[in-house]
């Protein structure tokens, strides 16, 4: 949303423009609404339909109705870890006159701290502290169904969940001492076994199930790996005899039973050759379109033998060379640096760490990798050389190195962003004829203070209740200022680059800046000198954004 502020300053009259940025989560929907959303959560009912703003209208007293999921900002909401307001669109999920009445209509209103506004996930039940009651689907589960206030009831029409943030990072294991506290301590979004179950391996993450090979395409397997997650990893390796050891055409026609999962699905991951025309996994992707079958990402796995600098560029190369083949998303399921023919066998542990650092953040960095997980959380038995964690739950210096990807520690300034988003802003000023924005120190101070409480809040906006406006937290930050311009996105933008020119593939539509006229307007006003970009990162690792734009005194 783009408004404008006009504010009385000692020289006269001075504009102040905001600009926030919403991440449209549909391929196809390329316009940007107009109005201000969350961190892009849905909320997931009854027969798998999503809590949605009717037509995505902004009025007081829209109603609020069980819909096919479709990522709009119609679904995109702010929902509070333990108590508070609920939103989207930049308003409040509402109880309709404060009601308490069973069958009082649910609705989209301003914000007003109200009990008919205070709302507490609990036992996958949204439920409105005001009144005590529970969010309903009361007519039933179909697409358009109103939802309503009822007594809480253990009833499906009840039944609420938020996804869980998605975190690139991730680890490979099998079980072993300690192994939930390790994967907790590393900061792994998700992590698998190569099975179709996490029975013998249970913690506190998204499990993904896999179907390994063959034999694994049977009613039970099958049967557990839907139970197990809502996305499944193809074969293992079957371009090798002691893996999966499959031929194109055998997994060709198994695949149709891992189709019927439901799942999304992972492709086979290929032990190497992802990106060779006419290798295993090209002949394979071939087959899958000539029979109309579903593959929704590229799994991989990579191991390098050079423990070099070069290492992680040659890693990185593949990975964007895999990608540029296929046009699909990349998860990286196994990598890691192994001499399997000679020796060494393994790297020093300081070799091990910069590769890991480097290649982490260069995962990190693209937009289509979606996911990755180091070969593997144990560092036990033959994977002391390379594993992260021993069975005492301590890291090694290569888990030390894994557990710092993909975040920065509270406080810490995020320089490299930061600058990078500087020189790609005035990149696209040099195009316009505009002269550069230089960096200001009060400017960056702002910019930091105001991303630090959205990503600890989680919830994009320009001003919260308790937080200046915007031209008293600059000038509290040591600015003197005769005009301003303020942009932010949320941490569903991962990268500068995504930020500023947003990401389309064939599962996302992230509008960028430059792709919103209110943005781009900020970006390239040629009457604003200065700039500050602020970057701070939330729980789950994912940068939340402010430029801030100043002409000074």
């Amino acid at each position: 949303m783009t408004w404008q502020h006009l504010r009385r300053s000692r020289l006269g009259r001075s504009v102040l423009i905001v600009a926030s940025l919403l991440a449209v989560l549909t391929a196809g929907l390329a316009a940007v609404p107009t109005a201000r959303a969350g961190s892009g959560t849905a909320v997931v009912g009854a027969a798998g339909r999503c809590l949605d703003v009717t037509w995505s209208q902004t009025g007081n007293g829209t109603p609020v109705q069980l819909y096919d999921c479709n990522g709009t900002g119609a679904q995109n909401w702010t929902v509070p870890d333990n108590q508070g307001p609920v939103r989207a669109l930049g308003k409040c999920l509402d109880v309709a006159g404060a009601s308490s009445a069973d069958g009082t209509p649910v609705q989209l209103f301003d914000c007003n701290g109200t009990g008919a506004q205070q709302w507490r996930l609990a036992d996958k039940r949204l439920i409105n502290t005001g009144s005590g009651k529970c969010l309903d689907a009361h007519g039933g589960s179909g697409s358009g169904t109103p939802l309503q206030l009822w007594a809480c009831a253990d009833s499906a029409t009840q039944a609420w969940s938020v996804p869980a943030p998605a975190v690139k990072k991730g680890v490979s294991t099998w079980a072993f001492p300690r192994l939930a506290d390790s994967i907790r301590d590393v900061r792994a979004g998700w992590y698998y076994d190569w099975s179709a179950g996490n029975e013998d391996v249970p913690a506190q993450a998204e499990f993904v199930p896999m179907i390994w090979g063959a034999a694994a395409v049977n009613d039970a397997d099958l049967a557990t790996a839907r139970r197990s997650g809502t996305t499944l990893l193809g074969f293992n390796e079957p371009d090798l005899h002691d893996q999966a050891n499959l031929t194109v055409e055998q997994a060709l026609a198994l695949w149709p039973r891992l189709e019927q999962t439901g799942a999304r699905l992972g492709s086979p991951a290929v032990a190497f050759g992802g990106d060779t025309p006419g290798g295993w996994l090209d002949r394979f992707l071939t087959g899958t379109r000539e029979r109309r079958l579903r593959v929704d990402f590229i799994t991989v796995h990579w191991y390098g033998s050079d423990f070099g600098e070069a290492a992680a560029d040659q890693f990185l190369g593949y990975v964007q060379a895999v990608h540029d083949r296929y046009g699909l998303p990349v998860w990286v399921t196994e990598f890691g640096l192994i001499n399997f023919t000679g020796t060494p066998r393994y790297p020093t542990p300081d070799q091990l760490t910069t590769f890991i650092t480097k290649s982490t953040a260069g995962l990190e960095a693209a937009p289509y990798v979606e996911r990755y997980a180091w070969f593997a959380l144990p560092a036990t038995g033959d994977s002391t050389a390379y594993g992260l964690y021993r069975e005492d739950g301590t890291p090694t210096a290569a888990g030390q190195a894994y557990r710092n990807a993909g975040t920065v520690p509270n406080g810490v300034p995020d320089d490299g962003p930061e600058q990078r988003m500087i020189d790609l802003i005035n990149e696209e000023r040099a195009r316009a004829g505009c002269p550069a924005v230089t960096r200001s120190d009060p400017l960056t101070k702002a910019a930091r203070a105001h991303s630090r409480l959205m990503a600890d809040r989680a919830d994009l906006t320009h001003r919260f209740p308790d937080e200046p406006d915007l031209g008293d937290r600059i000038t509290a930050a040591g600015y003197r200022w005769a005009a301003l311009a303020e942009n932010i996105t949320s941490g569903a933008f991962r990268t500068p680059e995504t930020a500023m020119y947003g990401r389309h593939d064939a599962t996302t539509n992230f509008v960028g800046f430059m792709e919103s006229e209110g943005h781009r307007a900020n970006i390239l006003n040629c009457g604003l000198r200065e700039v500050g970009v602020g970057v701070a990162r939330d729980r789950t690792g994912a940068p939340w954004w402010t430029q801030d734009f100043g002409k000074p005194v």
